[in-house]
């Protein structure tokens, strides 16, 4: 056997090596080969040529990819190529430099591939995507925006996926799926988030559910939720055995009903906000109501459930629905919410013959609040009225008009840093963060404004309160909860480790775990009191945003615990062509969904019982599902948690629409959000979520205590 070569020797020869693989790979290219290079930054993907797998740092095979000599990462220029056979590149340098590219390529050819371009310097977001395009798109540029497009068939289904990218990244995606004649588009904006949905005739609604498929008989079909069916009076009607239809609404909420001749609406989120008879909603729409009266419904709904009310216990007359506390008027494309305690007439009307306390909320077509009306009671028997409107202004600034019932009013303008309102007019600064009044001095800082604001308290204060209730009906945080949640992230930043790896370098690691501890308690006790619910494990230590409908409670000591929690997402249909025979070329189409189940069960310390559960899917028809195939046994002070890399995930191909807790023994006074006794149940949400942060089905429990996991999964 030869000696190794060591040392110098060693390097030596690797240099060698990668010298002539650098002058192979500048002197040769092969038409038909992936990821061959062109040039020092030139790289051939199928067609389209981009930076793919190439080493900007150093270069594939010892050749150097950075163009310019070395500028900063800030100053470098990057050029769309496109020959004049249609072929296109990405370069890492000025036009100067990609043209110089291009000649050398050419003249190292020996001008067997001629190259007539064109050249167009676009931006770093841009060259990025263009980079990491797949093998088989292809790529154009456009008016300042780089648009690449993928094409795939799948078992007789052609999608074709169109991305656009502007100068600051992503914009917007078309999602055109097509088989069998028929035709699906999906839209997406710059957040990825579905706008729209057609069928090539017919505005379908924003919805993940929306799919064509090819069912059992070879025949394509348009399916909601798996379910085929057909579009008809603004409604995708059911064909399938269960029958019934589903809207989908433009704010993607549902309107759906079913055999039984019950309707429901749901938000976007799937929550019910209104169930009614058929009868009943036909009174309210119609037989064949138009998009834009199921859309109006959609919101009312909304409102009236924001308030308490169902919308089949409303009265309706005309544009008005409402009770004797609450009425929501269709005002054109706004809607108009009053709340008060018996102030509304038999006809909808807010009584006037004496003194109310309301407050009324006007939203605009796309749900932002433009108006918020109050009347209040100052003192004893005196009213007084505040409106405040919001509209934008010429520049596109939100402008902010606060009027009393004495006809005055004050004007002030959102500074685009979102945290002063200003007066055009004077010089009055109102900090929304700590709601303190400052003015500009000589050398235009903005200093606190002292006496020079001391009779601005009380308009203050009315700008205070009006900007945080929108922020809050428009599901923004509000001052009070920004400012928390800046200690929240200084003090959990400290509790997972932020803080305490710096800690860490003067404590010893008992001491260390006894910090964080008492930070842990810290912060269960205070910050999440009445927020953020704190859930403790004895392994793993958590924090749970939690909605009460969601979640089941027992009463120990006079006091609510929360004892479980669960929660279920799933992914779109996965369809593919699955091989049964090698030999004879057979195949099967095969549709499957991925879940992921996370679930909390705790036995507090103190209940002086066992507790006994089981996890269970649930279908759209009601039927349940084991996941385990024996209960789960916690005893006195045990737990039980499925969460993070431990999650419950799978592969199925049944559809499931809910998950639930179930508990054959243990406590007789378990409260959950539905008033069940004994069950705990909620929705299955759509998500675009990977799998390969998941741990395998059958993952440790997560939690200490509990039998019956390690029995064994059922086949769900």
């Amino acid at each position: 056997m030869k000696p190794k070569p060591k040392g110098t020797s060693l390097a030596a020869a690797l240099m060698v090596i990668a010298l002539i693989i650098s002058i192979f790979s500048l002197g040769f290219y092969s038409e038909g080969q992936t990821g061959d290079k062109i040039s020092g930054n030139v790289v051939k993907v199928s067609g389209a040529l981009s930076q793919v797998g190439v080493d900007t740092t150093g270069g594939s095979g010892g050749v150097s990819t950075q163009v310019g000599g070395g500028q900063a990462a800030g100053d470098k220029k990057y050029t769309f190529i496109t020959a004049k056979d249609g072929r296109t590149f990405v370069v890492e340098g000025d036009q100067t430099q990609a043209k110089k590219e291009v000649d050398d390529y050419t003249i190292k050819e020996q001008n067997k591939i001629k190259i007539d371009a064109t050249y167009q310097e676009i931006k770093q977001p841009q060259y990025t995507a263009a980079t990491k395009a797949s093998k088989d798109s292809s790529l154009s540029y456009n008016n300042g925006d780089l648009v690449i497009t993928t094409s795939k068939d799948s078992g007789g289904r052609t999608t074709t996926t169109t991305e656009i990218y502007g100068e600051g990244g992503f914009t917007s995606s078309t999602e055109k799926r097509e088989g069998g004649g028929l035709t699906l588009t999906i839209e997406r904006d710059k957040d990825k988030n579905i706008e729209s949905v057609t069928d090539g005739t017919n505005q379908l609604g924003p919805s993940i559910e929306w799919n064509i498929v090819k069912n059992n008989e070879g025949v394509w079909e348009l399916t909601y939720g798996g379910r085929p069916g057909e579009w008809e009076d603004n409604r995708f009607k059911f064909s399938d055995d269960t029958g019934g239809f589903v809207s989908v609404l433009e704010d993607g909420s549902t309107i759906s009903g079913d055999k039984d001749g019950y309707v429901v609406i749901e938000d976007k989120d799937g929550k019910t906000v209104a169930s009614l008879k058929e009868e009943e909603y036909e009174n309210l729409v119609g037989q064949n109501p138009t998009i834009d009266q199921l859309n109006t419904l959609g919101k009312v709904a909304s409102s009236l459930r924001e308030a308490g009310l169902d919308l089949s216990a409303a009265s309706h007359k005309d544009n008005k629905y409402y009770s004797n506390d609450v009425v929501v008027e269709v005002s054109g494309t706004n809607i108009i919410t009053t709340q008060c305690d018996g102030c509304v007439d038999n006809n909808g009307e807010i009584k006037t013959d004496k003194g109310y306390a309301y407050e009324s909320v006007t939203r605009d077509a796309n749900d932002n609040v433009v108006k918020l009306e109050t009347n209040a009671e100052k003192e004893e028997g005196k009213f007084e009225t505040t409106t405040v409107e919001w509209s934008v202004n010429g520049e596109g600034k939100q402008v902010m008009t606060i009027e009393d019932d004495n006809g005055n009013f004050d004007e002030f303008i959102l500074q685009d840093d979102k945290v002063y309102y200003y007066s055009e007019d004077d010089n009055k600064y109102y900090n929304r963060d700590n709601g303190a009044w400052y003015k500009k001095d000589t050398n235009g800082d903005l200093v606190p404004c002292g006496d020079d604001c001391k009779n601005l308290d009380d308009l203050g204060n009315k700008i205070g309160e009006a900007d945080d209730k929108k922020e809050s009906l428009e599901g923004r945080k509000t001052r009070f909860e920004r400012n928390i949640d800046n200690i929240w992230s200084a003090l959990e930043d400290a509790a997972s480790g932020g803080a305490g790896r710096f800690f860490s370098l003067f404590m010893d690691d008992e001491d260390l775990a006894k910090w964080r501890e008492d930070v842990d308690e810290f912060l269960c006790d205070t910050i999440l009191a009445g927020g953020k619910d704190c859930w403790t494990s004895e392994v793993c230590k958590i924090y749970v945003d939690i909605e009460a409908d969601s979640a089941a409670y027992v009463e120990t000591n006079g006091l609510l615990a929360m004892v479980a929690h669960i929660e279920g997402e799933r992914s779109d249909a996965i369809s593919y062509v699955n091989v049964t025979n090698a030999t004879t070329g057979s195949t099967e189409s095969v549709t499957q969904y991925f879940y992921k189940i996370t679930a909390n069960v705790e036995n507090p310390a103190d209940s002086d019982t066992s507790l006994k559960f089981n996890l269970y899917v649930k279908k759209s028809d009601g039927s349940l599902k084991a996941i385990f195939n024996s209960d789960v046994e916690l005893k006195e002070g045990e737990s039980f948690a499925k969460y993070g890399s431990s999650s419950i995930v799978k592969y199925s191909e049944t559809l499931y629409d809910g998950v639930c807790i179930i508990f054959s023994s243990g406590f007789d006074d378990i409260i959950t959000g539905s008033g069940s006794e004994n069950e705990l149940c909620n929705l299955i949400t759509l998500t675009d979520m990977g799998v390969s942060s998941y741990g395998e089905e059958g993952a440790s429990t997560g939690g200490t205590g509990g039998s019956g996991t390690d029995e064994g999964w059922s086949d769900w």
